[in-house]
């Protein structure tokens, strides 16, 4: 019983730093301020070696049209479809510089770990405390 609190705890404790982590980096993500939809306009392999897939991605910036691909490839070359409407973020000062934006559900993914990890911890000191009085009233 008092094993399993403690991996539970340990468990937590992990989600907890995972969970740290994905924050920070989707706190760096930041920089990018400027929002618009896109357009998939083609998928394009980098590298015939690499077997990567890479959507190019019309859209507008500050009033002027960019085509440009993404740095962000696949190696599922149906993971995007050509004309897919795409969520695009972009730096302000240099719209080149842009990512596709995923749902609002996967970035909120550190979140859920971070969470996750609070709760694990609670039931595992909880299993520790029941553990110790059961061993008490022995």
């Amino acid at each position: 019983m008092i094993n399993t609190a403690i991996i539970c705890m340990i468990l937590g404790g992990l989600c907890i730093v995972l969970g740290a982590v994905l924050e920070k980096n989707r706190v760096a993500h930041l920089k990018y301020g400027g929002r618009t939809d896109g357009t998939v306009a083609q998928i394009v392999n980098g590298n015939p070696d690499s077997g990567y897939y890479y959507p190019v991605v019309t859209f507008y910036a500050g009033g002027r049209l960019y085509r440009e691909k993404s740095r962000a490839g696949n190696s599922n070359p149906h993971y995007y479809r050509v004309n897919d409407k795409v969520r695009i973020k972009y730096r302000e000062e240099d719209p080149t510089d842009f990512y596709i934006e995923e749902t609002a559900q996967k970035m909120s993914r550190s979140r859920k770990l971070y969470y996750a990890g609070f709760l694990l911890i609670l039931i595992g000191g909880i299993i520790y405390v029941t553990g110790q009085v059961n061993l008490g009233m022995r």
